[in-house]
């Protein structure tokens, strides 16, 4: 899956596009469950179905349904993008990928900015760096992730290591 980008930046920026969709997904889940929970108070158990308040109502709610299941599924795509992002910056045991190769929080100031939504200074304010710092490390970051192969960076290895060329 991760062959698919050509780059670190390309999946970093998907990754940010993703983490910032997954947010406007909870938000909208939660309105909808207030939205299904204000239809449920209004809906009577002594009518006769078939009535037209009930079929209106059935289908308010199956819509609902159908809206809650159609953002769940885009939650899951955003989930694999970037949980591609966090593999590719520390592997899937969390001591390898990209901070295998680059200062460990030269990764954290990725995740913060890209996954987190962070601004630079905000991320300099949490790791105690300026953020002038934080931009030259992330640059040179993204640099060794390109100039190793960001499948090869996920792994953890170089060029060299990697047995599949």
């Amino acid at each position: 899956m991760i062959r698919l980008y050509d780059s670190t930046r390309r999946l970093l920026e998907d990754a940010r596009d993703a983490a910032d969709g997954y947010a406007a997904c909870e938000r909208q889940l939660i309105a909808l469950r207030l939205r299904a929970e204000s239809l449920g108070g209004g809906v009577s158990t002594g009518s006769v179905g078939g009535t037209h308040a009930h079929d209106s109502m059935e289908r308010r709610v199956v819509a609902l349904a159908d809206r809650q299941r159609d953002i769940e599924g885009r939650m899951l795509r955003y989930e694999r993008v970037m949980d591609m992002a966090c593999d590719m910056l520390y592997g899937k045991g969390g001591r390898d990928g990209l901070a295998a190769l680059v200062p460990a929080f030269w990764c954290d100031a990725l995740w913060w900015h890209y996954l987190q939504g962070m601004t630079w200074v905000e991320v300099g304010d949490t790791l105690g760096y300026s953020a002038q710092h934080l931009k030259r490390c992330a640059t040179a970051a993204i640099e060794v992730g390109d100039a190793y192969g960001i499948v090869a960076s996920t792994l953890g290895e170089g060029i060299a290591e990697d047995t599949t060329a």
